[in-house]
């Protein structure tokens, strides 16, 4: 049975009555889910008598926002809005409501909420919508003129209704209390994926840790957690607590698949589940031999937040390198939405940055980024060409000068820009992955790459280009693009071209 929604309703009311007098300042309504975090925002839209602008990781996460409103919402995306905010244009909203928060890089959120006289923050507590214990202590703690709010009554269901309770332990929805009792020793011990299945004090512990720490931990990661092969734990913890965890890092096997798969995720003929990182160090990098390799990625890593800058994260890592050195593996790797907090926390590990790509997620508004920590020579070997082939790629890129990245100005064809131009005029390489190659190749002779050079040189939109040369859409430009590229590959580099269109042939049969 669902409880009355009449206290709730009065706890509304007298929010909102606060947020309708509020003269400026940041207001955060942190609750866990079913609370009516999402109703009161869309209250605060419907009655203040100005402009009000919401923004969120995905237009989806309004829906109950905009119901409540009862009118259309101005909303953005959290990358478009601080682009807007950033050229000094006119903004015009007295209020920015940040619906779910907590999934919003904290150094984004930092810059937006500058811009605006009012701020309304709303994200959930615990659970698979977001990780707000941990936001407060990382972010609402540290600004200026920030106001929390309070909403516990459940609207969906009643007051410590048996099926929420029993949802929330069957899940493990709940983050645990942060651990304040001071700890005197910290030991490091490998965990199995059957015991923690057998413990639930330990799971909860470990798996509460990964919750909050990071906004996209959800169910699934969960039955992969307890069901995946291929994985390997270890914990931070209290000497003499056996659940007191204090750190967790949680890896996942991958690579050691064939040539000849490698070399179908390259020319973009095959996407096998699973292998992450080595996928698209094949499918949008340079290396399609590396998924043959064995290596270990970092799925998770998280430390408690009493104890975060004493170096535990970085100590489960080192522990892992040597792990990963007696057990023959060539590299660790990582895959991590990229800010400038975490950018020095993976280098500082030891990990190089190998890849980043050309498009900012949408849920968190980040660039991915994948690093490498190499454990053998040859390892060692590839991270260093990688190192190389990415700056000189950055060098075409304007959307990452906030992270200060090392850029080369060495940009003559290489042997590796014409295996991408061969790749993606004979195979299916998205255009994302050979543009910087496409942009060295348009410096030496752009007259003869027409489509190429007034969408990539003079930025015009390929719809436009469609409507003036009588194309049907961009499936016919890529194509004729893809030609374009075809004709310089076959004039100066028929023996690779054969090599390569022999080597994927031989694999597909």
């Amino acid at each position: 049975m669902v409880a009355s929604n009449r206290s709730t309703n009065q706890t509304q009311q007298k929010i909102i009555s606060q947020l309708l007098h509020a003269q400026g300042g940041i207001w955060g309504v942190i609750a866990p889910r079913g609370r009516g975090k999402s109703t009161l925002a869309g209250m605060l839209i419907q009655q203040w008598p100005g402009e009000c602008w919401c923004c969120a990781p995905a237009k989806v996460a309004t829906e109950v926002l905009t119901q409540r409103a009862g009118k259309p919402i101005t909303f953005w995306s959290p990358d478009n809005l601080l682009s807007f905010c950033r050229q000094k244009k006119n903004i015009t909203a007295d209020w920015l409501i940040i619906d779910e928060a907590s999934a919003i890089p904290s150094y984004i959120l930092r810059e937006l909420v500058e811009y605006f006289p009012r701020v309304l923050l709303t994200t959930t507590v615990d659970g698979y919508e977001g990780t707000g214990r941990g936001f407060m202590l990382k972010f609402c703690a540290s600004l200026q003129n920030f106001t929390a709010l309070q909403l516990d009554e459940p609207m969906r269901f009643a007051r410590n209704d048996p099926l929420e309770l029993w949802l929330n332990q069957a899940l493990l929805l709940q983050e645990p209390e942060c651990q304040k009792n001071k700890v005197d020793a910290i030991e490091y011990l490998g965990i199995t994926q059957m015991e923690l299945a057998a413990n639930y004090t330990q799971l909860s512990a470990f798996y509460g840790l990964l919750m909050s720490a990071h906004y996209r931990t959800s169910p699934l990661d969960l039955r992969r957690l307890l069901d995946a092969k291929q994985q390997h734990f270890m914990v931070a913890k209290a000497v003499g607590h056996e659940s007191t965890f204090i750190g967790a890092v949680w890896m996942v096997d991958e690579g050691q698949l064939t040539e000849a798969l490698g070399w179908q995720i390259w020319a973009g003929l095959r996407r096998p589940r699973g292998n992450l990182v080595v996928q698209s160090l094949a499918a949008h990098s340079y290396f399609p031999n590396v998924a043959q390799w064995k290596s270990r990625r970092v799925m998770r890593i998280a430390v408690e937040s009493h104890y975060r800058r004493k170096q535990v994260g970085l100590t489960l890592l080192e522990k892992q390198q040597v792990i990963a050195k007696q057990q023959g593996l060539d590299f660790l790797s990582v895959s991590f939405g990229l800010t400038p907090d975490l950018l020095a926390f993976w280098q500082k590990a030891g990990f190089r940055l190998i890849r980043i790509g050309d498009h900012k997620e949408a849920s968190s508004g980040c660039f991915t980024a994948m690093a490498i920590l190499p454990i053998s020579s040859r390892a060692s070997q590839f991270c260093e060409q990688g190192e190389l082939l990415l700056q000189r790629d950055v060098a075409w890129r304007e959307d990452l000068s906030v992270f200060n990245l090392l850029v080369s100005d060495q940009q003559q064809l290489m042997d590796e820009d014409w295996l991408e131009l061969v790749g993606f005029s004979e195979f299916k390489r998205p255009l994302a992955a050979s543009k910087s190659a496409i942009m060295r190749l348009l410096t030496v002779t752009s007259n003869e790459l027409p489509l190429l050079s007034r969408h990539l040189q003079s930025l015009e939109p390929i719809t436009q280009i469609c409507a003036d040369m009588a194309l049907t859409g961009k499936k016919q430009w890529l194509q004729l693009a893809r030609k374009e590229v075809g004709t310089q590959v076959k004039k100066y580099q028929p023996d690779l071209l054969s090599k390569i269109k022999q080597k994927i042939i031989s694999f597909c049969h």
